[in-house]
């Protein structure tokens, strides 16, 4: 994403997935006190520092549930 923002191109979102989540805990990571891997809020806290109106959606897609959840630095976006 750093590369095609600093260059210019226009990214409207950023997907991943979530495919097994052991825990039962779905949505981006980092947000839960218990959350080991804190990856998607740093990368929410970056965003945000250096490309605030990017216009840049989040989203992780949890394949358990089979739904999208967009996040910013602040947590979900409801």
């Amino acid at each position: 994403m750093y590369k095609k923002l600093i260059k210019n191109y226009t990214v409207r979102e950023l997907i991943h997935s979530h495919p097994d989540i052991s825990t039962g805990i779905y949505g981006p990571s980092g947000f839960l006190p218990q959350d080991e891997n804190d990856g998607d809020r740093r990368l929410a806290e970056w965003k945000n520092t250096y490309f605030p109106k990017s216009g840049v959606k989040l989203k992780v897609y949890a394949v358990p549930i089979k739904k999208y959840i967009e996040y910013n630095h602040n947590g979900i976006v409801k």
